[in-house]
């Protein structure tokens, strides 16, 4: 008996979705006229992401599945046994980081979503957690700044600063 439908191609074209309008998404981002020939800009990671997942997705409905001996039964039980409480808490923090990003600003929005993710993971050393999400964020705002890539300081601190 051959299986068709198995569950790393149903994942698959769910991936496939996903990534198709990742990509499709991603190339309504504007650009500004001088960024437009540089051959990296704003679209540039999206489509690297956006046809990386395609190349998953598809290797995932294309490569040939062998039926398995267990049943549906066990393969069931054995997904109630992932961890889906952090991955919940992961799905949350990354919404409300995109929806609070815009407000609160790189710096303090990214640092906020590090410390939650590794709260999330398990980490209860509350200073180590400030000092590197802190740290991190820092140094990547420098690199950025450094590279010449101006992030807005976020609503909050514009209001508050009366900019």
């Amino acid at each position: 008996m051959t299986v068709y439908i198995t569950y790393s191609r149903v994942i698959g074209v769910l991936f496939l979705s996903l990534s198709c309008c990742y990509l499709y998404f991603g190339h309504q981002i504007p650009l500004d006229f001088w960024s437009e020939g540089e051959v990296f800009n704003a679209r540039s990671m999206p489509y690297l992401i956006g046809i990386s997942g395609i190349f998953v997705a598809t290797a995932l409905i294309l490569v040939p599945t062998h039926p398995t001996t267990t049943n549906v039964h066990q393969q069931w039980r054995e997904l109630k046994q992932l961890n889906w409480l952090p991955t919940m808490g992961f799905a949350l923090i990354i919404a409300l980081y995109g929806l609070s990003l815009e407000y609160l600003g790189f710096i303090f929005c990214s640092s906020l979503f590090l410390f939650c993710s590794s709260a999330i993971l398990g980490e209860r050393r509350w200073l180590l957690m400030v000092v590197l999400s802190v740290s991190i964020v820092s140094a990547f705002a420098l690199l950025i700044g450094w590279l010449g890539i101006y992030l807005a300081p976020g609503g909050l601190w514009m209001g508050w600063l009366d900019v």
